[in-house]
C-alpha cells in the first residue's frame, strides 16, 4: 500500500507542481509551468503545451495593452485639433462664412477621425509581416494632404506651412505613413 501510494503520489508531482505555478500566474501575472526538458512522458508535454497557451495568452494580452496605448496616442492629435479650432471659432464672433468654413474644417477633421478610427481597428494587421496594404503614393500629395487640416489654423494665426518635398512615388501604406506625417505637423 506504501510503495502504491509513493509511486502514485511520485506520478501526480508534476500534475501539483503545474497547479501552484497556474495559482501564481493567475496572482502575479503570465509564468511558465515548471517542466522537465529530460522527460518525455504525458505530463511533460502537457507542460509543454501549457506553457504554449500561456505564451500566447500573454502575447494577446501584450498586443491588447499596446492597442490601447497606440489608439489613445493616435486619437490625441486629431482631438486637440478639433478643440483649437472649435476654441478658435468660439474666441470672436464670426461671420457666416466664416462659421461655414470653421464647421467645414471640424467636418473634415471628424472623417480623419473615423478613418483612424477604423484604421486603428486594423491595426492588428501590423503585426503580421506584409499583411498593411501598401499602394504607390506620390510623396508631395501625401505631405500637403497631412498638412491641409493645419493650414486654416495657421494663416489665422499668421503662421506659415510650407512642404518641399521630391516628386516622387512610393510603394508604402499610405493610412499609417500619413498618420505618422499628421503626428508630426
Amino acid at each position: 500500500s506504501y510503495v502504491g501510494y509513493r509511486t502514485a503520489r511520485g506520478a501526480l508531482d508534476p500534475v501539483e507542481r503545474y497547479r501552484r505555478a497556474a495559482s501564481r500566474a493567475g496572482a502575479t501575472g503570465f509564468t511558465r509551468l515548471p517542466v522537465y526538458g529530460d522527460r518525455d512522458d504525458e505530463l511533460t508535454r502537457l507542460g509543454h503545451t501549457l506553457n504554449e497557451l500561456l505564451d500566447s495568452l500573454e502575447s494577446s494580452a501584450r498586443r491588447e495593452r499596446q492597442f490601447i496605448a497606440d489608439a489613445s496616442h493616435e486619437l490625441r492629435t486629431p482631438l486637440s485639433l478639433l478643440k483649437a479650432e472649435v476654441e478658435l471659432a468660439l474666441h470672436r464672433p464670426r461671420t457666416a462664412e466664416e462659421s461655414r468654413a470653421v464647421l467645414e474644417s471640424v467636418s473634415v477633421d471628424i472623417d480623419r477621425m473615423v478613418d483612424l478610427s477604423n484604421a486603428l481597428l486594423e491595426l492588428e494587421e501590423l503585426a503580421s509581416p506584409g499583411a498593411s496594404p501598401r499602394e504607390v503614393v506620390n510623396l508631395a500629395e501625401l505631405l500637403e494632404a497631412a498638412a491641409a487640416p493645419f493650414r486654416s489654423a495657421m494663416d489665422q494665426q499668421g503662421r506659415a506651412l510650407d512642404i518641399t518635398s521630391d516628386d516622387r512615388t512610393m510603394l508604402i501604406s499610405r493610412r499609417w505613413i500619413e498618420a505618422a506625417v499628421v503626428n508630426l505637423v
